[in-house]
């Protein structure tokens, strides 16, 4: 993920284990918990990215934003979207819909661009959709 671009199979992880050690309590407060969960798993296990939620970039702010750090070359801006879990595909779909636009502007502000290019780093926009605790839909902008 860090030095490769090969992000995929990172967010899956972490999504497969915040299902497995989370009950339906937790999800209480829905994408909240779901944000808190992955920055928290970024925080202390990932040492070659800063992390940071409710980034201020692009008139908005983003859910997940992790800089490179040691000389890792890829940026990621993660846009989060939460549903219930009886929510039909419609209402993912329009979520979904939804969150493409605003990551979007994230990555697409001058700051982050002047930053990727001034450090050289490759840029990358994710988009994830949970159904309660599961990951229903995940996209790179």
């Amino acid at each position: 993920m860090a030095w490769k671009g090969d992000h995929e199979p990172m967010f899956r992880y972490i999504a497969s284990c915040m299902s497995d050690v989370s009950s339906v309590r937790d999800f209480a407060q829905g994408e909240a918990f779901v944000k808190g969960f992955m920055q928290a798993q970024f925080g202390a296990n990932l040492t070659y990215f800063t992390s940071e939620t409710e980034k201020e970039v692009g008139h908005g702010y983003t859910d997940i934003s992790l800089t490179p750090r040691l000389g890792a070359q890829h940026r990621y801006v993660v846009e989060l979207k939460y549903v219930n879990r009886d929510a039909t595909e419609e209402k993912i779909d329009r979520v979904l819909e939804e969150a493409r636009p605003q990551l979007a502007k994230y990555i697409s502000d001058h700051k982050v661009k002047e930053e990727c290019d001034k450090n050289d780093w490759y840029l990358h926009g994710i988009v994830m959709v949970f159904k309660g605790w599961e990951m229903v839909r995940y996209e790179e902008e």
